[in-house]
């Protein structure tokens, strides 16, 4: 063998050390427990193109308990092959697509089959059913127009109530300042509007007999 050939092995065979000590470190992004297989659910149901904010949120969920959020976000970008953790990041990348896929439905799964990042299958996913619909944000505000304590608790009706807001924020989301080195407030000012709306608009919706206490709380904040 070569001087040549021989300092290729020592490479080659280095870059493999390095990259099976980063998978064998809990602390290392490259990490995975043996029972995190490729074919597990993140969730129990499926996307199956309805509520695609809904789905979402628990995946991500899972996805940073995990440690392996980066590999969807883009913070982790595929490293060219010869770098010692290329083998770790393609086999993270791969166990994450079958994450992802196991937890769409099979047509859904179907149209994503051949992108080879999962950062690639999480942005086609966001681009195709992560936009606001109009629809939906009809239904949204027509749920809330309607919802009123109407007998149930206070507690119960909250739960209605903040339930209908998250679903009203995943798809029209706050207007939020981007000017840099911003002075002017506009996003702690529009927030500070939208809670007193929605707190305002909880408070008309009692049942009669808090009516008093409406009153009393509405003059406080007036």
């Amino acid at each position: 063998m070569t001087t040549h050939e021989q300092n290729n092995s020592i490479n080659i065979n280095s870059n493999a050390q390095m990259s099976f000590n980063q998978t064998q470190n809990h602390g290392s992004v490259f990490y995975i427990l043996p029972s995190n297989h490729s074919t597990l659910k993140l969730v129990t149901v499926p996307f199956d193109r309805t509520e695609f904010a809904d789905w979402k949120k628990p995946i991500v969920t899972r996805l940073v308990s995990k440690n392996k959020m980066l590999f969807v976000d883009g913070s982790m970008p595929k490293p060219d092959n010869y770098l010692p953790d290329f083998k770790a990041w393609e086999r993270c990348n791969n166990i994450v697509i079958g994450w992802i896929m196991t937890s769409l439905e099979r047509s859904v799964a179907k149209s994503v089959i051949y992108f080879n990042t999962a950062t690639d299958v999480w942005s086609n996913l966001g681009d195709r059913f992560g936009q606001s619909s109009s629809t939906q944000l009809y239904h949204i505000q027509d749920d809330l127009a309607s919802l009123t304590q109407y007998g149930i608790s206070i507690a119960d009706y909250y739960t209605k109530a903040k339930a209908l807001w998250n679903e009203l924020d995943n798809v029209d989301s706050l207007s939020i300042c981007c000017c840099n080195g911003c002075k002017c407030d506009t996003t702690k000012i529009n927030l500070k509007q939208l809670q007193n709306r929605r707190i305002t608009y909880f408070l008309i919706k009692l049942d009669d007999h808090f009516s008093q206490i409406e009153t009393n709380i509405l003059m406080r904040e007036s």
